[in-house]
């Protein structure tokens, strides 16, 4: 294939949640002339466009670290006259997070099929959640697909640097919405996240994000590394090229390596100023995370999801071998020797999640009450909602969808 074709291809980068995803797009688009597509399934796609400004404003993406970010996000796509993107549906915001590469998904397939029909240059998106739907996506559409991860306690300490726990929130978000499928569910068998909707996909997230504010650290980095392994094992699974953000940031030859990898397939890059902070001032100490990575380790190792990718995860290794940090392969590799156990013994003890999550709905219900909401009305959801908690990890995962669809979960 000559590098013409390469350089007409649509660009799909696969990203890890503050991995530098964002730079690397914003990046590419000022040396192309291309379409950018920022993460297709955010839920303020879901909302109207007043609302999608306002969350595109220059001191929201100030706060995010996205200073660097000329315009705003979502502003290349068209709307519907009610506000929302055309054929987005609220199930593949987090509902549908994990999709096999064999499945039918009309409506995800005609979501993307649309956007990719819409663009008026070389299409790229940049997706922070798609890593357990990516096989799916390369499979149904061409183009260069990258992963992109970061190093996974410097990533962690970002996500500790946001007070709402907006990002701990999504790993809960999917242990409860998508629990019952590999390769969550071998963690959830542990945590047994519940799964409930209020509504909307935002309101779900900022109840998942109140949970993720009660828990105790230990869990939160347990349900945040071993989603990391399972996501950089989908990254190797599938991807055309890994980056590694931190072989990039800290090694002297990673920006030239990563730039020359990128063009080798028909994309141009600068990187000028690339650079990501360390994972200073974590609320564990090392050794209590040495054993939490381990724990992780151990329980992704002896799932069926992971012996089925190993021989993929290992030519992804070799594929990507000049772009990943040393330490990243080393975490790897783990998945080849670890202790194979159907539940290992933990280094800490999870919190019961359904206590903390109806401590959660009485705290929301406070705020009811204080709002002016009919006292008549808080009972009458407190009361569905602890029914809703006790029957939610028993609900197989397809039928949530379609009774989500139907709007069974809804208030």
């Amino acid at each position: 294939m000559g590098n013409n074709d390469k350089a007409s291809k649509p660009i799909f980068l696969h990203t890890q949640f503050r991995s530098a995803g964002t730079y690397l797009w914003s990046d590419i688009l000022k040396h192309d002339q291309c379409t950018g597509y920022y993460e297709p399934f955010h839920e303020s796609l879901l909302v109207p466009c007043e609302a999608t400004v306002l969350e595109s404003a220059a001191e929201s993406r100030q706060d995010r670290g996205h200073g660097f970010l000329e315009a705003g996000y979502f502003n290349t796509y068209l709307r519907q006259p009610g506000g929302s993107v055309t054929f987005l549906e609220p199930t593949h915001c987090y509902a549908e997070s994990i999709v096999a590469p064999e499945s039918a998904n009309p409506g995800l397939h005609a979501y993307i099929s649309n956007l990719l029909a819409q663009a008026p240059a070389r299409p790229v998106f940049k997706f922070c959640r798609s890593l357990f739907r990516m096989g799916w996506i390369v499979r149904n559409f061409e183009g260069v697909h990258i992963g992109i991860l970061r190093q996974p306690r410097a990533q962690w300490r970002s996500y500790q640097s946001f007070p709402d726990r907006y990002f701990d929130g999504i790993n809960l978000m999917l242990a409860g919405c998508c629990g019952g499928l590999p390769p969550i569910k071998a963690a959830n068998d542990i945590l047994h996240v519940p799964f409930f909707s209020l509504g909307t996909p935002r309101k779900d997230l900022d109840f998942y994000s109140h949970i993720a504010r009660r828990c105790p650290p230990e869990t939160m980095y347990f349900i945040f590394y071993y989603t990391w392994l399972a996501s950089v094992a989908e990254m190797l699974a599938y991807a055309n090229l890994v980056l590694d953000s931190g072989m990039i940031s800290a090694k002297p030859d990673g920006r030239s390596i990563a730039i020359r990898s990128l063009a080798d397939l028909g994309i141009t890059v600068g990187l000028e100023d690339f650079n990501l902070p360390g994972n200073e001032n974590l609320p564990l100490s090392p050794d209590i995370l040495d054993r939490i990575e381990e724990d992780a380790a151990c329980l992704l190792a002896g799932d069926s999801w992971t012996k089925d990718r190993l021989k993929s995860i290992e030519a992804g290794l070799a594929t990507s071998a000049g772009t990943l940090h040393p330490d990243t392969v080393r975490r790897m590799k783990r998945l080849f020797d670890a202790p194979v156990a159907d539940r290992p013994a933990l280094s800490f003890s999870p919190p019961s999640m359904m206590q903390i999550a109806a401590n959660c709905w009485q705290d929301l219900h406070r705020d009811l009450i204080a709002a002016g909401t009919h006292i008549e009305v808080v009972q009458k959801a407190n009361a569905d909602l602890e029914k809703r908690l006790a029957d939610s990890i028993l609900i197989p995962h397809k039928l949530r969808i379609f009774l989500t669809r139907l709007g069974f979960f809804r208030r």
